[in-house]
């Protein structure tokens, strides 16, 4: 059907409803207000960490699928460098474990009840199949028995390496998994 031959009258009624829609998108009145309160909590939690690179030149996923973690269970996360410089890791990659308390409305940290053995790894820039850019890590977060639906934050974070020691560039990388009562 032409365009031109709508009555003017259902022109200017979509043109309203397609604005509509877009000011109440852009107002965030069709997100839900817990993602709206995880995402502002979070901002102050991810700058006390001195991490400005989230999710960039880290990448994480699960490599098998995951129910609702219960307090003792292992999560094992895949991490791998997407960058073209070399990562450093502290023992057991700096894994962390966050839970968004809809109550308090900010991000808790959970005890990580993995021990770890070792040292410290290095990943490299993906430049080769031979070249070591890709590890997995377990946590084990302490998590409670919750309320209400909420988030679980998994995350890992390293330093950039330059030539010698590694810097004060920090990069991290998070992954969130619902959690149900």
């Amino acid at each position: 059907m032409r365009r031109d031959l709508l009555p003017q009258g259902n022109q200017a009624f979509n043109a309203l409803a397609i604005t509509l829609v877009l000011v109440l998108t852009g107002c965030g009145l069709f997100t839900s207000p817990s993602a709206q309160s995880a995402d502002s909590a979070w901002q102050s939690v991810a700058q006390g960490m001195g991490v400005q690179d989230w999710n960039e030149s880290l990448e994480v996923s699960l490599p098998d699928p995951v129910g609702d973690p219960l307090v003792g269970e292992t999560v094992h996360i895949l991490i791998m460098n997407r960058s073209d410089r070399l990562i450093e890791f502290p023992l057991g990659y700096g894994a962390k474990a966050l839970l968004y308390s809809q109550e308090e409305h900010s991000w808790i940290e959970l005890t990580n009840e993995m021990d770890y053995v070792g040292e410290e790894d290095v990943l490299e820039p993906r430049e080769s199949p031979a070249s070591n850019w890709v590890a997995q890590v377990s946590v084990r977060p302490a998590v409670p028995s919750v309320k209400e639906e909420t988030i679980l934050r998994l995350l890992v974070i390293g330093n950039v390496v330059s030539t010698g020691p590694s810097t004060e560039e920090r990069v991290g990388a998070y992954i969130d998994l619902n959690i149900s009562p």
